[in-house]
């Protein structure tokens, strides 16, 4: 188990392996963590401002032009926080699902949350809708070309969730809620006004949640202010699931493709996964190494070990570091050449700085010929050229014969030998 949380970025609570005492602190941390501006406080503010709004219109020769305007600035503000948040959210589930990538089985997340919109000012929408029924302009304004874009964008994640194994389980954190139309806070009592707007709100809230929970197989809990019995729904899912296997039409192809499972049991119920991505090899790779620099998620069938060799000045503010990947060579394929046997290996290094973040990747080709004699492995070598810095690099190694590869990681520090000298001199 372990524990991330999104405020404007991706930081993780609590790693893999973390102990139950480790786990708690976490979450003790969240919970008394500041809560991120806007949720459902800044949908009920914006809901309150144009109920004021309207209240002044009404005193106005012309009402509902004023509606327009008003109108037409709130969603405008609106929709493109939204717009923003789920920008954010969704560069952050991509990120989790591609470090997951490398994690074996079958991966469930609950994520928490007080909403995840795909529809981004329906309800103001329908309450100006509602007191000017008759204003064209109004009736003109459409969500629809926003709420497609959104849609797509979360519909192109659950593909890459489901092609990595990722069942997701959304629980509405703010659990069961009054009524957003009714506070002190707003001023608009007409019943006609307000119909329809509250349920809007609310399916508004919940639609990208319960579109993730569908798309993935999993479940969405709403509307509740006990989460023990979902929980533990949860967990039985995690012990009572079938797995099944079949070869697709499509090997490789990169492309999202839709899912139908059938049962011959009348009223069964099937929840599963609505859709697969058949991912290229590269992808598969780049994806493990992204897990083995987040969570140290390691995959070793070739038997990589490595090595580091002297680190050595470079450019201006740089440094070579020589790299010794040890493979043994009953490992891999060798096919027959003029010059002997060969294989073919390739290697990428991805290395990332541990404070800014920052990514250096390499991707070298080897043929080696296979080693004559008691020789049992064989040393490939190659120099990265990197910063000063505190870094965890991750290695991925595949034997292009059988496609099996080697994604290992490990952490090292680069620093400038002679500074250190001037250092403790000067001391």
């Amino acid at each position: 188990m372990a524990i991330l949380r999104q405020e404007y970025d991706l930081q993780s609570e609590a790693d893999f392996g973390s102990t139950p005492e480790q786990l708690d602190a976490a979450l003790v941390r969240i919970l008394e963590s500041p809560p991120v501006a806007g949720g459902q406080n800044e949908a009920r503010r914006a809901l309150g401002r144009l109920q004021e709004a309207w209240e002044f219109a009404k005193t106005t020769p012309r009402p509902c032009r004023i509606m327009v305007n008003e109108t037409k600035s709130e969603l405008g503000a609106r929709v493109g926080e939204l717009r923003q948040s789920f920008a954010i959210t969704m560069d952050n589930l991509h990120a989790t699902a591609r470090f997951l990538a490398g994690l074996p089985g079958l991966k469930m997340l609950v994520m928490i949350s007080d909403s995840l919109e795909l529809r981004p000012g329906a309800e103001l929408l329908l309450f100006a809708q509602n007191v000017c029924p008759n204003e064209r302009e109004l009736n003109e304004v459409s969500l629809l070309g926003d709420s497609i874009d959104l849609r797509r964008e979360l519909l192109d994640f659950t593909s890459s969730a489901n092609a990595n194994r990722i069942t997701f389980y959304p629980m509405q954190a703010s659990g069961l809620q009054v009524s957003s139309v009714f506070g002190v806070e707003n001023r608009a009592y007409e019943l006609q006004a307000l119909r329809g707007v509250d349920f809007t709100q609310r399916s508004v809230q919940q639609g990208g949640l319960r579109a993730l929970a569908k798309e993935t197989g999993g479940t969405v809990i709403l509307n509740r202010n006990g989460f023990r019995k979902a929980l533990a729904s949860v967990a039985r899912d995690m012990d009572s699931y079938y797995s099944l296997a079949y070869v697709p039409p499509n090997a490789g192809d990169g492309q999202s493709h839709r899912i139908d499972v059938r049962v011959n049991v009348p009223k069964a119920r099937v929840r599963h996964r609505l859709s697969y991505r058949d991912k290229s090899p590269a992808q598969v790779r780049d994806e493990r190494l992204e897990g083995a620099i987040a969570f140290g998620l390691m995959d070793n069938p070739l038997g990589l070990r490595l090595a580091a060799g002297t680190v050595q000045p470079a450019d201006a503010d740089q440094y070579s570091l020589p790299l010794h990947l040890l493979v043994p060579r009953d490992s891999l394929t060798f096919f027959p050449g003029p010059e002997g046997d060969r294989a073919n290996v390739e290697v990428v290094v991805r290395a990332s700085e541990a404070r800014s973040g920052q990514l250096v990747t390499l991707e070298k080709s080897f043929d080696p010929v296979r080693p004559a004699g008691d020789a049992a492995t064989l040393n490939l070598q190659l120099a990265v050229t990197l910063p000063e810095g505190v870094y965890v690099l991750g290695v991925a190694v595949s034997d292009s014969g059988t496609g099996a590869t080697s994604v290992v990681s490990t952490t090292l520090a680069i620093h400038d030998p002679l500074r250190n000298r001037a250092d403790s001199s000067a001391d």
